[in-house]
């Protein structure tokens, strides 16, 4: 009985600690699609190409989007749209293209499609609504000032600044967390089953000396 307990005990163990992992896994793999994969697929940043852009004009919207900084941390901070002129790298001597300008492709996700008024080039969710990133932001991309970003060839009405996830980035974020979600359900599920395989012998054989006490 002592042995059979402890392998039960075990089992137990096993299988509480693989059912953890395995939904550990699965929400991993819920939050690299949402964060990683899906502005990567919708935006198709990993098609963007290298350009020169200059800045033409920036200004704040009015927007005041709100924004969580951190645990009990609510702030917002204030929308600053910026339109640039960009020349592709490829095609120096080509006309310049008007654009609006995105910090990364995950402005662009929720940008592309929203209002004027709510293109926020940057989003900085600090307790002092973004004021030091605002002004580093407008000191390094204010009007007349000139760097390297992205375009889309499919889109090129937007750019972006950088791009902040790979094809690699992104191929391993879904691969390890699925294959970890696929090998501790497995376990969990041989846990489950080794449990109950170890505890049925011991409810027979209750029940027959229960039926041999009964014949007495």
């Amino acid at each position: 009985m002592p042995r059979d307990q402890s392998a039960c005990d075990k089992n137990k163990a096993g299988l509480g600690i693989s059912i953890s992992l395995a939904l550990c896994c699965a929400a991993g793999l819920i939050v690299c699609g949402a964060v990683i994969a899906r502005p990567v697929l919708e935006t198709g940043s990993l098609s963007f190409r290298e350009a020169n852009c200059t800045t033409i004009t920036s200004y704040y919207t009015g927007q005041k989007p709100r924004c969580s900084c951190g645990k009990y941390c609510h702030s917002w901070y204030p929308c600053v749209r910026v339109l640039v002129q960009y020349v592709p790298a490829s095609l120096l001597n080509t006309t310049a293209r008007l654009a609006v300008m995105f910090d990364t492709e995950g402005g662009l996700e929720g940008g592309r499609s929203a209002a004027e008024d709510r293109q926020c080039a940057t989003r900085p969710c600090s307790g002092d609504h973004g004021d030091a990133a605002l002004t580093r932001f407008n000191a390094s991309y204010g009007p007349g000032r000139a760097y390297g970003c992205l375009y889309s060839p499919d889109d090129p009405g937007f750019v972006i600044l950088t791009r902040l996830f790979t094809w690699n980035a992104m191929f391993h974020s879904m691969l390890w967390t699925s294959i970890g979600t696929v090998i501790f359900a497995a376990l969990s599920v041989y846990f489950g089953l080794k449990s109950k395989t170890e505890t049925a012998p011991e409810g027979n054989s209750t029940g027959i000396r229960m039926s041999e006490n009964d014949k007495k």
